[in-house]
């Protein structure tokens, strides 16, 4: 569970969202602590940016890399079934080995 929680983009942002709505909070009512709060916001939501970036990075990486390797096998199907299917071409393929 906890597992779960910590990979999840979900999580991340409604922590930091709540966050970011605590230190509003303490902004409008304390006002002496008015500049560290948004202080520590801003400072969340940047985080909060960089951690999206980053998650958006990593999905379409690994989605490309999961297309790239469904395009080899794809590519490799084509190529066996773009072969000749007579008994001797099968014949002639078993005896140099490529089967």
């Amino acid at each position: 569970m906890i597992q779960t929680l910590w990979n999840s983009s979900v999580a991340w942002f409604g922590i930091g969202g709540s966050l970011v709505l605590a230190a509003a909070a303490v902004a409008y009512f304390f006002p002496p602590f008015r500049k560290q709060a948004i202080a520590v916001g801003a400072g969340i939501l940047g985080v909060l940016a960089i951690y999206g970036k980053g998650a958006a990075d990593a999905k379409r990486k690994d989605r490309e890399r999961r297309d790239a390797a469904a395009n080899k096998i794809q590519d490799k199907y084509r190529e066996i079934d773009a072969r000749p299917v007579d008994d001797k071409s099968v014949i002639d393929d078993m005896r140099n080995g490529k089967y």
